[in-house]
């Protein structure tokens, strides 16, 4: 007797598939797309059926931007909470998290009191930063008194940091580790000749 063949989970469905596996009409699934809400190809009527599965298992999903208003807590911190794999993230660009996962945390975890200095909001401080880059709290002094990312320092002696300069430097590590990998480019006009092949 032949072996029926596995299920790809990761293959192209129809929208009459995606509707069959989520047990709703096939128009309440173009709107759901139009929403943003299931990953689709270029040609819009084919669907992911990991995405599709996704939903059907993990409920509603919602933004990042949502999950750090639920949460009461910057976005970044959404970020590393879906890196580490605390809150179960969705192959989808727009809609990445599901509601129920970012609740079910949340009432796990309280929000910690804000003790931001006024004149800092929109600021991180040491701890926020090493959130974001993945390094310690002393690695992140080192790269503020080194100048590797600009910073400012308050009369206490603390450490105050701009989310766009800490992204910055994030891209220059990552375009460091391309160089490192593959090589520098070649300066402009040297690159590798193509051999022209005369006539017979």
């Amino acid at each position: 007797m032949d072996t029926p063949a596995e299920t790809n989970d990761d293959e192209w469905i129809s929208a009459a598939e995606a509707a069959r596996i989520l047990g709703v009409g096939r128009r309440t699934v173009f709107r759901m797309l139009d929403r943003g809400e299931l990953h689709r190809d270029k040609h819009y009527r084919m669907l992911r059926r990991s995405a599709v599965e996704a939903v059907r298992d993990g409920g509603e999903i919602v933004s990042l931007s949502e999950a750090a208003r639920i949460l009461a807590r910057p976005l970044h911190h959404v970020r590393v909470l879906v890196a580490n794999g605390e809150l179960s993230s969705v192959p989808n660009p727009k809609w990445p998290v599901f509601r129920q996962d970012v609740e079910r945390y949340a009432g796990g975890h309280p929000a910690p009191e804000d003790r931001t200095p006024p004149d800092r909001i929109g600021q991180l401080g040491t701890a926020g930063a090493g959130s974001v880059l993945n390094v310690s709290i002393d690695q992140v002094r080192r790269l503020a008194r080194t100048g590797l990312v600009p910073a400012d320092q308050d009369a206490k002696g603390r450490y105050w940091f701009r989310p766009d300069h800490l992204e910055m430097y994030q891209r220059s590590r990552a375009a460091e580790e391309t160089v490192e990998h593959f090589g520098p480019l070649p300066p402009p006009g040297r690159g590798p000749k193509c051999q022209r092949h005369g006539r017979a």
